[in-house]
């Protein structure tokens, strides 16, 4: 039973993905998206845009992919590589006057 989606338009649905958010409740979509990976997400996505009614599945698969690509990402704290060693350089030098090593 297709939730908000007349029976012809859920017929016309060729993604399994896509198919499973509109059978599963609202609350159980994210853990169903974990489960997924990021080429059937892709996938998914594309049908859903041709499907009426798939606004809260869209943004849930937004979600989970921008979830995805948050984890992936590492937190940069230097610009580049040049500032990163400057920055190292000039602390061990400022440790050393601390020392008194020089």
């Amino acid at each position: 039973m297709p939730y908000g989606l007349k029976d012809e338009d859920f017929d016309k649905i060729q993604n399994k993905i896509a198919k499973k958010l509109y059978e599963i409740p609202s609350l159980d979509r994210a853990a169903f998206l974990v489960g997924c990976t990021e080429q059937e997400l892709r996938e998914a996505m594309t049908e859903l845009r041709k499907t009426p009614k798939s606004r809260g599945k869209i943004e849930a698969v937004e979600r989970e992919l921008r979830n995805r690509g948050n984890k992936n990402k590492k937190t940069k704290l230097f610009p580049s590589d040049l500032a990163e060693k400057r920055f190292a350089r000039e602390w061990t030098k400022a440790c050393g006057r601390i020392r008194g090593n020089e």
